[in-house]
């Protein structure tokens, strides 16, 4: 019972207080063309979570098995690599063949779930070794679901944004930035956190 507890715990750990997007800065960029068409949001929450869950649980149990080598830092790219590609190709082959009807939808979003800096910082953070098991994919889990929600959160200050007048210069990405920026500073503050004076 107190493994559920924590695997609660760390899942709304990770959704809330330690969002990937507005804490680490994690998963800006490309993946941002999601929120553009919500249709896609759905899917890319699914595989994302799974994603995230196998990507984490391997990359967690291939550094409990080499935790001893001294030099392991140095294969951390190596170890994700190995990992999302465990997850990319099975999923991928599995709807060109079950579901080519889905499959030219899903493309996209699979690339973008699979191949995602949100996806190796959760993953690193669990490698760290201060994470049991059950608490690694609690926050794969939260991290998912609080990630896709920072999208959604992201994707209609982008659309309210779209509708104002703004300068040339800040159209786009600078925008983003400094309306992600400022989220960030609201939740900073929403969790206890004092600025420095």
């Amino acid at each position: 019972m107190a493994m559920i507890g924590d695997f609660f715990v760390y899942m709304m750990l990770a959704l809330t207080v330690e969002n990937l997007l507005f804490t680490r800065g994690l998963g800006i960029g490309k993946t941002m063309m999601v929120v553009r068409k919500p249709a896609y949001l759905f899917s890319f929450t699914w595989v994302l979570s799974v994603t995230m869950v196998i990507v984490t649980s391997l990359s967690w149990g291939i550094y409990r098995l080499l935790r001893m080598v001294s030099f392991l830092y140095a294969f951390y790219p190596l170890i994700y690599l190995i990992c999302v590609s465990l997850v990319y190709v099975p999923l991928t082959i599995y709807y060109e063949r079950m579901k080519p009807e889905q499959y030219p939808h899903l493309k996209v979003v699979l690339r973008l779930a699979c191949f995602n800096t949100a996806v190796i910082g959760a993953a690193l953070i669990s490698m760290q070794g201060i994470l049991t098991f059950i608490h690694a994919i609690g926050f794969a889990v939260g991290s998912a679901i609080g990630f896709s929600a920072a999208l959604l959160l992201v994707g209609e200050g982008q659309r309210v944004l779209s509708l104002q007048q703004i300068p040339r210069a800040f159209r786009g990405l600078p925008i983003t930035l400094l309306y992600i920026g400022i989220l960030s500073l609201a939740f900073y503050g929403l969790i206890g956190h004092q600025l420095p004076v």
